[in-house]
């Protein structure tokens, strides 16, 4: 989902981040939960608010992981994570650093929704990731949609920027105070203006006696 304004076409997404050093615990699972990967044919018992098969084998191909929080054979929510260079919004590439990941591509089937599951997966992939030795996880969330930008805050990360995208020609990005940012980089066609720092009072002058 994203935001369209009638005749301006701007969409907006939040960037958030959150450090993986020192390593974050992995959280308690409720009786019955596990955390597993999926393949394509799990999540087609989701009807048409599943992935696309294709979609899913061509992500699996390029190396990325699947995430799934399961009852038993329930799947309760899923995700993604990388470290390659992913498209945020329709124009620019968010471009993991060294040891870093992006978390992307996470739902939430309607009868599983407001029970925590969605933070609950999120913490446990980053505590996993880090783990491994990632320092770093990244992950953007439209900002129509507040219920799962809730979560990520619920599991941890920090509001870094505001990226915004103009007409799929142009985009920029507004950051959050001194958080770090991730290196953006437009798409094949179109224009990234780096970032745009907030305007700062500047200290007044001491008169002079």
């Amino acid at each position: 989902m994203s935001i369209v304004l009638p005749g301006l076409g701007l969409k907006r997404c939040y960037l958030g981040t959150k450090e993986l050093n020192p390593p974050p615990a992995f959280p308690a699972l409720p009786e019955g939960l596990s955390v597993r990967t999926f393949k394509a044919p799990d999540l087609q018992s989701l009807g048409s608010e599943a992935m696309d098969p294709a979609m899913t084998e061509h992500r699996l191909a390029c190396g990325d992981r699947p995430w799934a929080l399961w009852r038993g054979r329930d799947l309760l929510a899923y995700g993604w994570s990388t470290s390659r260079p992913t498209s945020i919004l329709s124009l620019s590439m968010l471009i993991p650093g060294e040891n870093e990941a992006y978390l992307y591509g996470f739902y939430t089937p309607p009868q599983h929704r407001g029970n925590g599951y969605y933070p609950l997966l999120l913490r446990h992939i980053c505590a996993h990731l880090a783990e491994e030795g990632n320092q770093r996880a990244w992950i953007a969330v439209f900002t129509n949609n507040p219920s799962s930008w809730k979560g990520v805050l619920k599991a941890g990360f920090r509001k870094a920027s505001t990226h915004m995208a103009l007409n799929e020609r142009l985009s920029w990005t507004l950051p959050e105070g001194e958080e770090p940012q991730p290196t953006l980089r437009p798409r094949h066609r179109g224009l990234h203006l780096g970032l745009r720092m907030p305007l700062r009072a500047r200290p007044s002058r001491a008169r002079r006696r």
